[in-house]
C-alpha cells in the first residue's frame, strides 16, 4: 500500500466514518457491532482500493454506504449462525427469466424509474448500481459484496426481475 493510498483511506475514513457508523447503527442498533461493521467495510474497502474511483462525493458516499450495509448484514448474518437459527433472509427462487422493458430514456421514464428503483429492497438497489452506475464485472462485486460470482448473477437477476415488475405496475396505474 503506498503513502497516497494510505492518504485516500485516512481522508474517507475522516470523511465518512461518522456517516457509516450512523448507518450501520440504524441496521445493527448496537454501537458496538456498527463500529465493528464499519472498520469490516473499510477492510473490504482497502482490498479494492484501486477499481474504485473517487471522483464524486455522491458516488463515493453510495459506494461507503453499500459497503457498510453489507458488512452489517454479514454481521447480522454471522450473529444467526451462532445461535443455530437457520437465515431466511435470502428471497425466494423464482421462476422464468424477465428482461427489462425497453424503455425510450425520457425526463418522464427516468423519473418513472427512479420511482420504481426506491420501491425495491436495498440489496435490489444496491446491487443494480454496482453493475449499472459503477459498472463493475460479476466477479468484482463479488470481491465487494463477499458473496460468489454465481450469487451476484442470481442478485442481478431478481433485482432487474422485481425492477420490472415495478415498471410493469407503474406503467399499468399510467404513473
Amino acid at each position: 500500500q503506498s503513502k497516497d493510498d494510505r492518504s485516500t483511506v485516512k481522508k474517507l475514513f475522516e470523511q465518512y466514518a461518522p456517516m457509516m457508523i450512523y448507518t450501520a447503527q440504524g441496521i445493527l442498533k448496537d454501537r458496538a457491532l456498527a463500529e465493528d461493521a464499519v472498520s469490516r467495510a473499510f477492510v473490504r474497502l482497502i482490498e479494492n482500493l484501486q477499481k474504485f474511483s473517487f471522483k464524486s462525493c455522491n458516488e463515493t458516499r453510495g459506494l461507503l454506504v453499500i459497503l457498510v450495509r453489507n458488512e452489517c448484514f454479514n454481521l447480522l448474518r454471522e450473529k444467526r449462525r451462532e445461535k443455530a437459527v437457520p437465515p431466511d433472509e435470502l428471497p425466494s427462487q423464482g421462476g422464468g427469466e424477465t428482461d427489462l422493458p425497453d424503455i425510450v430514456v425520457s425526463e418522464e421514464s427516468c423519473g418513472m424509474i427512479l420511482k420504481c428503483l426506491a420501491r425495491l429492497k436495498p440489496w435490489q438497489k444496491d446491487i443494480l448500481r454496482l453493475k449499472a452506475l459503477y459498472d463493475y464485472s460479476d466477479a468484482e462485486i463479488a470481491h465487494i459484496l463477499g458473496i460468489s460470482p454465481g450469487n451476484v448473477r442470481v442478485r442481478l437477476f431478481r433485482a432487474r426481475r422485481a425492477l420490472s415488475e415495478e415498471i410493469r405496475k407503474e406503467e399499468k396505474s399510467g404513473g
